[in-house]
């Protein structure tokens, strides 16, 4: 009390195996398998007596209060999309939180930096400001919003308060060789067409915008939001088909194709296409 502590949950969280003398009547503690206290307000103290706490009294599934792991599941790798439940508003229009907004991003494009610099900065976390959202005060006093964050965290295992912050496991963006993604972006800096006037398709832009990318991400694994950048496939390779007899290229996608034949008025010829 004499440090400006004050009621109600509180932002950090007990690490495993921790073995403190915490006054009964003065906290609460929650775990995934027991609650330890004695609460203060009616309804729950009724239940204590009654049927004993647990995480579920306090609207949270005991899972809930595990470390939070990501891993890969099987073959396939992931990230964890994060939304935070606590702090200021998201400035209007926005429907992420990026930490200091993208102003960054600004910079070097006015400094002329070119597209693969930019891509880069957008996809280098910022999670170090707030040791992966496990300090919860320095994530608020670094300037980030409630609401759906657009850095997501990494492989390792964390211990995120489970009143502040929900995880969802989504798969790594991958694009395999002989394609690319191209990013819609849905935040970002204000769109600004670089497509020009004979373009009708919408709106092309460079990375760091709300748009299209005129730049698409090559060949590797991207922690990438897939709930503000949509990627859309496009492959690069050139597949050549062969009308020929019992000649097929190595992927066999021609090897029930034949010869066409061509009819004229006066003659009939057979050929290959080529």
């Amino acid at each position: 009390m004499a440090s400006g502590g004050e009621k109600g949950v509180q932002r950090p969280v007990l690490p495993p195996g921790s073995l403190l003398p915490i006054l009964p009547v003065g906290f609460i503690v929650i775990t995934s398998r027991t609650v330890y206290g004695v609460p203060a307000a009616p309804e729950l103290l009724s239940i204590a007596r009654d049927e004993g706490l647990v995480p579920e009294s306090f609207g949270l599934a005991p899972e809930q209060l595990r470390v939070t792991v990501i891993a890969p599941q099987g073959e396939g790798d992931y990230v964890g999309v994060v939304t935070t439940l606590e702090g200021e508003p998201l400035p209007a229009g926005d429907i992420a939180g990026r930490i200091g907004g993208f102003e960054d991003i600004a910079t070097l494009e006015t400094s002329g930096a070119p597209d693969a610099e930019i891509i880069e900065a957008l996809y280098s976390s910022k999670n170090d400001l707030h040791n992966n959202y496990q300090d919860y005060q320095a994530f608020l006093d670094s300037g980030a919003h409630i609401g759906l964050q657009h850095d997501p965290v990494l492989y390792g295992a964390y211990l995120l308060n489970p009143f502040l912050i929900r995880v969802d496991l989504v798969p790594m963006l991958v694009v395999p060789q002989g394609q690319v993604a191209v990013i819609k972006a849905y935040v970002g800096l204000a769109t600004h067409d670089t497509s020009g006037v004979e373009f009708k398709h919408g709106s092309i832009v460079r990375p760091g915008h709300r748009g299209i990318w005129q730049e698409p991400l090559r060949t590797g694994k991207y922690p990438s939001n897939p709930r503000i950048y949509a990627a859309e496939m496009v492959p690069t390779s050139i597949l050549t088909l062969n009308w020929g007899e019992q000649i097929s290229a190595a992927h066999s996608l021609d090897a029930q194709l034949e010869p066409i034949v061509g009819t004229t008025s006066a003659t009939r010829c057979s050929h290959s296409k080529p």
